[in-house]
């Protein structure tokens, strides 16, 4: 992958791009899957334009029976910043931390879906996000939804 930037105070970037999936079915009613990403992509960070992504993914899911599935996952993120993604003029208090760093989130989901008819379904979620940051804020983060689908 690479990065050109208009501004001429910004060199170009370039890092490869590797992703990994593995998905075994032990049974007909449930799947593991694992996934390894590497990437750059846009930065999530003022005024970082860029940053060296990866992360490790994994997940399961259960079909209870024909109308329920429960589900769950947990994924670990480095996010690194360099400042050599940043224009050199944008002076220091526009920084929120330190020029340099990284950001490490770990996300944990829950799930349930419930097939109420075969064109329709009722999904549970809830993840708690926690992001330790170098470079921005540190927080957690939790979040419920509730969601209805339709197939017409």
């Amino acid at each position: 992958q690479s990065a050109d930037y208009e501004d001429d105070a910004l060199d170009d970037n370039t890092e490869p791009f590797a992703k990994a999936v593995l998905v075994a079915v032990p049974t007909e009613t449930f799947k593991l899957r694992g996934q390894v990403t590497h990437m750059l992509v846009n930065a999530y960070a003022y005024p970082f334009s860029s940053q060296k992504h990866t992360s490790l993914y994994g997940s399961a899911e259960w079909d209870v029976t024909s109308a329920l599935v429960l589900a769950a996952g947990l994924e670990y993120r480095l996010a690194d910043y360099d400042e050599d993604s940043v224009n050199p003029a944008i002076p220091d208090v526009d920084f929120p931390k330190d020029r340099n760093g990284n950001t490490d989130t770990f996300v944990g989901t829950l799930g349930a879906t419930v097939n109420v008819t075969p064109s329709t379904a009722v999904q549970v979620a809830y993840s708690l996000e926690d992001v330790d940051s170098d470079v921005f804020t540190t927080f957690t983060r939790n979040a419920g939804t509730v969601s209805v689908s339709q197939e017409f």
